[in-house]
């Protein structure tokens, strides 16, 4: 949701600077799966995908796809997804361990049963003895006001979201096994192209979104979690490798 309002804003950004009109059309639902699968079905090569890791190197190694991730060209990394671990404003004690213990049995939050978010929080509630039941939600701001209202116990959801402003209150003293930083400090979004688009132009694009992107940090990096550095076509594939 506020990843969308930044891009919203940034097509208009582009538009203007380009001087030719670009769209955002956000796709919600299944961590990023919605976008994937209508991207694909796109016959027009001047259309980009901005999407995430798991569906392109997680998704893939749990069930078989709908969409083929080497029909995509990764052009560059747009922002990271640091996370926290994030319970309701009633939930009494924020010291992790404390938390857990009390909290046994009831539910967590997720977005799709094999997303990153998923697969870590399963395996915390293995490890812990915690018997609770995933309850599988569309997208973040839905975790959100399932925590405001008590139906979940916790959930990792954008350290964004876990700020006064929104009723999300964040744990603290988190083991260091089930650091977010540890499991998702890689965990990247990325501009993609398809394949069968003519080189040249999907590279000028690119270099021109990306210089925009940068110049504009200040403003955008409100909603949107900046890399470290700016990674483009082979730096950014690198880091494709290494996640």
């Amino acid at each position: 949701f506020r990843s969308g309002v930044a891009f919203n804003k940034f097509s208009e950004i582009l538009s203007r600077e380009l001087r030719d009109p670009v769209v955002f059309d956000y796709q919600v639902g299944g961590n990023g799966l919605v976008a994937m699968v209508k991207y694909q079905a796109l016959t027009d090569n001047r259309a980009y995908l901005i999407t995430n890791a798991g569906l392109i190197s997680l998704l893939p190694m749990f069930e078989r796809t709908p969409y083929r991730v080497e029909d995509l060209e990764p052009l560059a990394m747009i922002g990271t997804s640091p996370m926290c671990w994030a319970t309701g404003p009633n939930r009494g004690d924020l010291d992790f361990g404390r938390f857990a213990a009390n909290t046994r049995g009831g539910f967590y939050g997720i977005l799709s049963q094999n997303s990153i978010e998923a697969v870590f929080l399963n395996r915390v509630n293995g490890q812990e003895r915690l018997s609770q039941t995933p309850v599988v939600y569309k997208f973040y701001p839905d975790v959100v006001a399932a925590l405001l209202r008590q139906e979940i116990a916790w959930a990792l959801v954008p350290k964004n979201w876990c700020s006064s402003d929104s009723g999300v209150r964040e744990l603290a003293n988190i083991p260091a096994k089930y650091s977010t930083e540890y499991w998702f400090g890689d965990y990247w979004w990325g501009m993609f192209s398809k394949r069968t688009a003519d080189r040249r132009e999907r590279e000028e694009f690119m270099h021109a979104f990306m210089d925009l992107w940068w110049r504009h940090q200040a403003t955008l990096n409100r909603t949107i979690h900046y890399p470290r550095q700016d990674q483009r076509l082979q730096d950014f594939q690198k880091s494709m490798d290494q996640f």
